[in-house]
């Protein structure tokens, strides 16, 4: 009795958490798209208290949530929400992967890594150890990435005998 209660329970947390947003910038609808969770092969904790959901999956099959073209995995992701708004999302794995399309005239963007923290109010990302990120042709490695998603500014750091790597394509030029 008291394991279906708390499946209950699980149940209202989750469809609670699938009716918040992840305002990213992003195409326009994206923060009009259902907010999908999934763990096919894990679990969710859910600390109602602390408006936290923890998913977890085994790394043969990650974890995931979604909306629109946003698509975070990892075989641990955190979703912090504040009165009913998604506050940060935490995604753990090796590697952790987010991605999304930023505009309809821009490439998706795909961000790795073995920690990867979005912060929905200050729209940062923040990629730790085994870091990349790369949008169309370009991109980037280094042990930690931080991208701010307003301004499209990317700042990479080496580790300890790490150096940062980057292909930038050049924009051929017309006649």
């Amino acid at each position: 009795m008291l394991h279906r209660h708390f499946i209950s329970l699980v149940q209202i947390a989750l469809a609670a958490m699938a009716s918040q947003t992840l305002p990213v910038l992003a195409l326009p609808d994206d923060a009009e798209k259902p907010f999908e969770a999934n763990s096919d092969s894990g679990d969710a904790e859910v600390f109602l208290n602390e408006g936290l959901v923890i998913y977890r999956g085994p790394a043969s099959d990650p974890t995931w949530v979604r909306q629109g073209s946003l698509l975070i995995t990892g075989t641990e992701i955190r979703i912090k929400r504040v009165d009913g708004v998604v506050q940060t999302a935490t995604a753990i794995g090796t590697p952790a992967r987010f991605q999304q399309q930023p505009a309809l005239d821009q490439e998706i963007m795909h961000v790795s890594g073995n920690t990867i923290h979005f912060d929905n109010a200050a729209q940062t990302l923040t990629i730790d150890e085994a870091a990349e990120f790369s949008q169309g042709d370009s991109n980037m490695k280094a042990h930690h990435i931080d991208y701010d998603l307003k301004t499209r500014h990317l700042n990479a750091t080496r580790g300890p005998g790490e150096p940062v790597r980057s292909i930038l394509q050049a924009t051929p030029r017309t006649p």
